[in-house]
């Protein structure tokens, strides 16, 4: 990667106004090869196959009965129960990853680019995903109380983390 690049990240991502010369983020190449496997970044990438996969599990489920002639492609209203109670789950927990994927990911990106990212960082993103993959399994489980609130530790264990991460970012840049 040349250096040009970099200097255009260095001004997209860092207000220079704000930070002294000494403060300021040097990316080489090498560093931006190691972020790329940065344990933060592979959560993030898994977070985003888990989201793909669930709505492959949608698609793939809508597809085969449009093509057996047993629904039209218009009959799949949106946030509409319809289908059987698995369908609806699982069209309901790839939502749920939809609306989360953005937070997950803007909070690692800030965190890569606010070069913050550090041991407890990267154990939070790992927590993050395994509480998502435990909310989806117990959401497409069953509709059960049991299902429900293991589902919903899933939720607050995430939650607790994605503010976690904002705390981190904030206090590790010294705005708070």
């Amino acid at each position: 990667m040349n250096e040009f690049y970099i200097r255009i990240i260095q001004k997209r991502f860092l207000k220079s106004d704000l930070l002294s010369e000494a403060q300021s983020i040097s990316f080489s190449e090498k560093q931006f090869r190691e972020i790329g496997m940065n344990p933060a970044i592979i959560a993030l990438l898994g977070f985003i196959f888990w989201t793909l996969f669930l709505g492959l599990g949608v698609v793939s489920i809508r597809s085969f009965k449009v093509l057996t002639g047993s629904n039209k492609s218009n009959e799949f209203p949106a946030g509409i129960k319809h289908g059987s109670e698995f369908y609806w789950r699982l069209n309901r927990a790839h939502i749920n990853c939809i609306e989360n994927l953005p937070v997950f990911g803007i909070l690692v990106l800030i965190g890569v680019f606010a070069g913050v990212l550090d041991d407890r960082f990267e154990l939070v993103t790992q927590i993050i995903l395994g509480a998502r993959i435990f909310q989806t399994l117990s959401h497409l489980s069953s509709g059960s109380v049991l299902a429900v609130n293991a589902r919903f530790t899933g939720f607050i264990i995430q939650y607790g983390c994605f503010l976690y991460l904002l705390w981190h970012i904030l206090y590790s840049t010294q705005i708070i």
